[in-house]
């Protein structure tokens, strides 16, 4: 019986040690992932003050910005949100929101409470904006660079730190 344990117990590990191997590999660490460096997926769909009213990021050629999926329902994006909106008053660059598989009205109520610190907001009710962006979930932000390359891609909410230690970091070497 004890050698069944061992046995079962390595495989466990065995198993546990591929699985975290496999998140690393996808996502790497603090939330990196094989989009960085690679061109930025098109992003195009319709504006959420204005659904009627299509946006496309060909519109940011040749300029960086900052692309940040989020929901009014996720409790992540609202923990991230003040940090949004202290990055957005620095104005170095144009931020795009993206109000992922959310109602139309609580997104728009969310922000209209909460601040808007996006110059361009995207309403993506059935997910299909975010499927490029190999997205696991919400909240994500990417940095994309003059060339459209993804430059830095963080899954989860950002924190002050993250805003130090990567965003501005980043920004400034963009010359932003």
């Amino acid at each position: 019986m004890t050698r069944r344990r061992v046995v079962l117990g390595a495989a466990g590990v065995a198993v546990l040690a591929v699985g975290a191997g496999e998140l690393m590999r996808r996502f790497g660490p603090a939330g990196v992932s094989p989009l960085v460096d690679e061109p930025a997926p098109p992003l195009a769909g319709p504006r959420l003050d204005d659904p009627a009213a299509a946006w496309s990021s060909a519109a940011l050629a040749g300029r960086p910005w900052l692309l940040n999926f989020w929901a009014s329902w996720c409790a992540p994006c609202r923990d991230e949100h003040p940090l949004l909106v202290t990055l957005a008053a620095e104005r170095r660059l144009t931020m795009v929101g993206v109000a992922h598989q959310d109602r139309r009205d609580a997104a728009r109520g969310w922000l209209a409470r909460q601040g808007n610190p996006y110059g361009i907001v995207l309403e993506d009710a059935d997910g299909a904006l975010a499927a490029p962006w190999r997205l696991p979930g919400v909240p994500a932000t990417f940095v994309v660079d003059a060339a459209s390359r993804v430059r830095l891609r963080r899954i989860g909410a950002l924190r002050a730190a993250d805003l130090d230690t990567w965003v501005r970091p980043l920004l400034k070497e963009l010359g932003v």
